[in-house]
């Protein structure tokens, strides 16, 4: 924080608003200054922070917002909530996207806010579909073809643009989401692999698996053999 703020008013030479916005599950862990002292030199250096975690206590005030960033937070939020349980991240996946339709965006916002949901709540493969299902059959029901089936799924997007590289960039993504720190050996190990259905199944076991340690046991006992 101390670093950014410097280096932006010595480029700009214009006043500079820092603030921390914390994404993290810890409750207590909010870190509003820094400051260091040394043969009479001090520096201290103060910042505002928004804990997105304080939003749980108060989804209402989120869910009457038609501001953008609310479906951000909510989203987040349930990403956090639902790390260990994949069916309840399916139930807010559908939840979230059906509450797309009725705020009210314009086609580019439901698109963009759609790409977020579905990148921060990867599901197994088996509720995915049973998510594109949920899709299609909502998608009928409100007769709302303009978007149709969310450009045929963010989901499939991904996969056209390069299976590998779509499939990688999920895997860092849910692994980051839910464990906050990859081993830099780890993102290294994830970007040789060039298997495509080794790394889907890397995928669907980053939704589940109970630490990043785990994981790593699984990828180098799975190298061995």
């Amino acid at each position: 924080m101390y670093i950014y703020h410097y280096r932006l008013f010595d480029r700009y030479q214009k006043p500079i608003i820092s603030l921390a916005i914390l994404g993290d599950d810890r409750e207590n862990w909010r870190p509003k200054n820094y400051c260091y002292e040394n043969f009479g030199c001090k520096i201290s250096f103060e910042f505002p922070i928004i804990k997105l975690l304080d939003y749980q206590k108060n989804l209402e005030c989120l869910e009457n917002n038609n501001n953008p960033f609310s479906t951000v937070v909510k989203t987040h939020l349930k990403a956090l909530a639902t790390r260990q349980d994949p069916k309840a991240r399916l139930y807010w996946k559908i939840t979230l996207f059906k509450a797309l339709y009725q705020q009210n965006y314009s086609k580019k916002e439901i698109l963009e806010l759609f790409n977020f949901i579905d990148w921060m709540l990867v599901l197994p493969t088996i509720l995915t579909t049973e998510f594109k299902n949920q899709v299609i059959q909502y998608e009928e029901e409100i007769k709302m073809p303009y978007v149709s089936s969310i450009e045929q799924m963010g989901i499939e997007r991904g996969i056209e643009r390069g299976i590998e590289r779509g499939i990688k960039e999920a895997l860092v993504a849910v692994l980051n989401t839910r464990f906050e720190v990859i081993p830099d050996f780890l993102r290294q190990t994830i970007q040789n692999i060039s298997d495509s259905d080794y790394l889907s199944s890397l995928l669907e076991r980053a939704v589940t698996v109970d630490s990043i340690e785990t994981f790593q046991r699984e990828i180098k006992a799975q190298e061995k053999i």
